[in-house]
């Protein structure tokens, strides 16, 4: 009888294997069909110089909670960089409380910020935003987008003190499905624009399909030049577009085990002059050549080393998650000694977690 790894590795060959025509590449009314023509190379020896790149990102980690609150360690960290050259880099810590409201008769979930100078935010816990299908989210399921909007809020004020023709490149991508991730990626824009700095997200990984249901990226990668970092674009968005933003795929070293999904916001930018004409593309070199002299890394070959080195810095680490949880309840312990009855709707799973048989 064969063993299920043998059967699962025959059933992944015969999902994932290419069609022998052209049409394998045409993902079926929502992309053309890949063009080498969309292929940008990246030369490093021309054009000009390296542009300043100011890489944000931010890491967060719950450390207490309950059926009806969530209280998260929040860090938040910029790394500004010219090319390979490190300019400067800064931190800041703080926490994003969330607890369950009842307002008229209906469900809320409020954010409060402490470290942080952003005003409290609510939200229906039924917003479709949010919501799980039909089942209610735990108020610990918003902390993503709240500390995505924070990274938004960072970049915005960023994007005040850059100088002009600078960019800011955050992780991820500019999808923005809640109230208050909108309005921060609106005062970016806003903020960016004004002075004409240029904004950019990153993603590690990507949804990318084709209407086959391939991966587009590993479809993009196949017909690539070899042994020369390109980025192909222009692709259509995968969420609501943005004013000026061109989703791309890039890599960005010339051996790469990754390339990546690109969304640039470009300042300023001229209107479209019809379907696959865009004039900002040919601007983007100067971008994606100090993009590549960040990238070369030997950790992660093709990942600029300013995202990792942002992450880095952003991390809540189990430790410190640890030594934030133990001060936090040693505090509430004095002052609140409820806190336990409160804390028990949600901890059982981790004093299993802590059991050895």
């Amino acid at each position: 009888m064969d063993s299920p790894f043998f059967q699962i590795t025959e059933a992944l060959k015969e999902a994932l294997k290419g069609q022998d025509d052209e049409s394998s590449h045409s993902p079926a009314g929502q992309f053309p069909l890949l063009d080498k023509d969309c292929f940008h190379l990246i030369d490093s020896a021309t054009g000009l110089g390296p542009v300043k790149i100011a890489f944000v990102d931010g890491g967060n980690a719950e450390i207490i909670a309950s059926a009806n609150f969530s209280l998260h360690a929040v860090n938040l960290a910029r790394c500004i960089y010219s090319g390979p050259k490190k300019i400067g880099t800064a931190s800041r810590s703080g926490y994003i409380l969330i607890t369950a409201k009842s307002l008229s008769g209906k469900l809320f979930y409020e954010a409060n910020f402490f470290g942080y100078p952003l005003s409290k935010v609510s939200i229906d816990a039924s917003h479709p935003s949010i919501a799980i299908g039909f089942q209610r989210p735990s108020p610990g399921a918003l902390a993503s987008p709240l500390r995505k909007a924070l990274e938004l809020s960072l970049a915005a004020d960023m994007a005040q003190q850059l100088e002009d023709g600078s960019w800011i490149a955050l992780d991820g991508d500019f999808s923005t499905p809640t109230p208050f991730e909108r309005e921060a990626l609106n005062n970016l824009i806003d903020a960016s624009s004004e002075r004409n700095i240029g904004c950019l997200a990153l993603a590690k990984t990507s949804d990318l399909l084709s209407g086959r249901g391939d991966a587009l990226i590993p479809l993009i990668k196949e017909i690539s030049p070899k042994q020369q970092p390109w980025f192909y674009a222009p692709i259509p968005p995968a969420h609501k577009t943005i004013p000026g933003m061109i989703t791309a795929v890039a890599s960005l070293h010339k051996r790469p085990s990754h390339c990546f999904k690109l969304e640039v916001i470009v300042p300023k930018a001229k209107p479209s002059a019809g379907p696959g004409i865009d004039p900002e593309l040919k601007n983007l070199n100067p971008l994606m050549k100090s993009l590549v002299e960040n990238s070369k890394d030997s950790v992660f070959l093709g990942y600029p080393y300013g995202f990792i080195e942002a992450d880095q810095l952003a991390r809540v680490s189990n430790q410190e998650k640890g030594y934030q949880k133990t001060k936090l309840l040693a505090a509430l312990g004095k002052n609140f000694p409820e806190i336990n009855d409160y804390l028990a709707t949600k901890d059982a799973h981790a004093i299993l977690d802590r059991m050895r048989f």
